[in-house]
């Protein structure tokens, strides 16, 4: 019990054993009570029951902590509701049933969450660092856009993932979508299964999806899964040509202009002035 586990720490437990053996005297002392019984003396009569319940209040009080009470209802609502909805579960079921309910509710909130990936559309700026694209301006190539992914891309996120891409492709000027996985994380069989899908819905558009920044862990998923060979399907790979450009832990931008020039050759167009942002003294400071 929660009670249990707190007087053993405020006894000065250091190691785990200290629970063990905290079991095995409470069962010898089980025993000898039951014991006691036969001998003619039952020691369970002579127990203060007063001072028991007293001790174990004492303990539930030493429990709380209310800074950190006081940080979970200030930091996110989600926290805060976690916190309320166990407190109240406590007061209307048994302990143990409470903490499950808490549980439960912290996981259903967490993939909740976790299931809205960010979706965030590019562009260069003049000193060849990426940034977000404002609602005032304007793509440099119009046919051109690239979408940065944050997020888990588990099973909960994928349907999501396809319909937001969707709807971006959806503008008649946009030929090319470069898709930044660099920040994607835990993708599974279902996201890649969307994935595949939406390269399939953009080539039945005549469309082209080219990914960068994907890390060895996207890109050793992509593979066993056998969607990468669709991804590279139309490339001259004797040649060079590829749909997907891993990332550089150096300089993240260098995959995504290396995207963005193949882009540019599907295009048929050198317009753009590619230019990546780089800093040398960062560079100096990472070989050392």
């Amino acid at each position: 019990s929660l009670t249990r586990s707190m007087l053993n720490q405020e006894s000065g437990a250091q190691t785990r054993f200290a629970s063990l053996y905290s079991g095995i005297y409470t069962m010898a002392f089980a025993v000898l009570i039951a014991a006691s019984v036969g001998w003619g003396m039952p020691l369970i009569d002579y127990v203060p029951k007063s001072a028991l319940a007293a001790l174990v209040i004492a303990l539930s009080f030493s429990l709380f902590n209310l800074r950190n009470i006081r940080i979970c209802l200030r930091s996110t609502t989600d926290d805060a509701a976690v916190l309320i909805i166990t407190f109240i579960a406590t007061l209307m079921a048994p302990l143990h049933v409470a903490i499950f309910i808490g549980v439960a509710i912290s996981i259903t909130l967490f993939l909740r969450k976790a299931s809205r990936p960010f979706l965030i559309e590019y562009e260069f700026s003049e000193q060849g660092e990426l940034r977000e694209m404002g609602e005032k301006r304007q793509r440099p190539i119009p046919a051109i856009s690239i979408v940065h992914v944050e997020g888990d891309l588990f099973f909960g996120a994928a349907e999501l993932f396809r319909t937001q891409i969707q709807r971006t492709v959806s503008d008649p000027a946009i030929q090319v979508i470069i898709l930044r996985l660099k920040n994607a994380r835990h993708l599974d069989a279902t996201s890649v299964m969307a994935l595949e899908d939406l390269i399939l819905f953009m080539r039945g558009r005549g469309l082209h999806l080219i990914v960068s920044g994907a890390t060895r862990e996207v890109y050793r998923v992509l593979k066993k899964s056998g969607i990468l060979v669709t991804l590279q399907e139309g490339c001259d790979r004797r040649a060079g040509e590829s749909n997907i450009f891993l990332t550089n832990p150096r300089n993240p931008n260098l995959s995504t202009r290396a995207a963005l020039k193949r882009a540019q050759q599907l295009l048929g167009t050198e317009k753009a002035d590619i230019r990546i942002f780089y800093d040398p003294n960062k560079h100096k400071t990472a070989s050392s």
